[in-house]
């Protein structure tokens, strides 16, 4: 989930007084009060003008963008390199930011010919998000998930706007995760795979009731290789655990009465070739996410999650009533 300030500063002018006035000429005098006069009515004129303050905001974010444009390196030059190595090299900052460009973690850091790392390291994660900051088909929606197969992320959004994005590992091959609208269901903190009962599922949040569809801490290894889960890392996992919101059931758990936080997945991976973050040091752009492209396809589930967004504000609102 960049912030921008301008500091206005105001000229004031003090009036002279005392001794500095009898010195002045009546002609100057009356050049003073005709300049104070010419900037009072200017100061008049732009008070009366509304500041669309969307507008600034979106401009800002847009410059810092483009004068902060990131670049990135293969490291190492040669030879290869295990975690280990890298720890000698970087920050423990600095690697969380490198495992989350590569879509990997420690765990799955395995002897590697390369990996991709940023020129330049920045405090503010957000800087280096695939995602547009803003997407205008989303102001209307408080929050939304989007998980994207083409480049392994996923992004929330808070009334259009980037909150927080990060990488993820979706369904491999022989086990896609399926695209199309879901919504955040029931979470536990830890619950165990229905494919695999050795397999313990942190800060899980279920999208699918019936398909065991599911958010949660797991391996990245890099590539996608969930049963058609997201796995997540564990502060992802966590953070969605507590900013999502539940579905609530009618009585007896018949049937959902409010739904939970949209959810969108969409796109394609490309199971054949090497993953698009593995060509940033020739084209930083590669992996990002157009801003039509996700607008349109907001837009094209729009009325379903705005309805089910009031709907869930009806029962809200009818439960908090003595």
């Amino acid at each position: 989930m960049v912030k921008s300030k301008f500091l206005f500063s105001i000229l004031h002018f003090n009036h002279l007084t005392g001794l500095r006035i009898f010195f002045l000429s009546q002609t100057m005098i009356a050049l003073l009060f005709l300049f104070a006069g010419c900037e009072s009515d200017k100061i008049k004129t732009n008070e009366q003008q509304p500041i669309d303050s969307t507008a600034i905001k979106d401009s800002l974010l847009k410059l810092e963008q483009e004068k902060l444009k990131i670049t990135y390196h293969y490291f190492p030059d040669s030879g290869r390199v295990n975690y280990t190595g890298l720890k000698k090299q970087f920050e423990p900052e600095e690697i969380e930011i490198i495992l989350s460009l590569n879509r990997l973690d420690a765990k799955n850091f395995s002897r590697r010919d390369s990996v991709v790392v940023p020129d330049s390291f920045h405090s503010d994660f957000l800087r280096y998000s695939p995602f547009p900051v803003r997407l205008a088909a989303a102001d209307s929606v408080r929050k939304i998930l989007l998980f994207s197969h083409r480049i392994q992320a996923f992004a929330a959004y808070e009334n259009g706007k980037l909150v927080r994005w990060g990488p993820t590992s979706l369904g491999k091959k022989s086990t896609p995760t399926p695209n199309g609208l879901y919504h955040t269901n029931w979470k536990a903190k830890r619950t165990v795979s229905t494919v695999n009962e050795e397999w313990i599922l942190p800060w899980a949040f279920n999208l699918d009731n019936f398909a065991g569809i599911s958010l949660h801490e797991f391996d990245l290894p890099g590539y996608p290789a969930s049963h058609a889960c997201a796995r997540l890392t564990a502060d992802d996992a966590k953070w969605i655990y507590y900013w999502a919101e539940q579905w609530i059931l009618s009585p007896g758990e018949k049937y959902i009465i409010a739904y939970g936080t949209p959810v969108i997945i969409y796109d394609e991976y490309n199971f054949g070739g090497k993953p698009p973050w593995h060509f940033l040091p020739q084209n930083p752009d590669t992996t990002k996410e157009k801003t039509t492209k996700l607008d349109s396809l907001v837009h094209a589930n729009l009325k379903l999650i705005l309805n089910r967004q009031n709907q869930r504000d009806s029962v809200i609102t009818a439960r908090e009533k003595p």
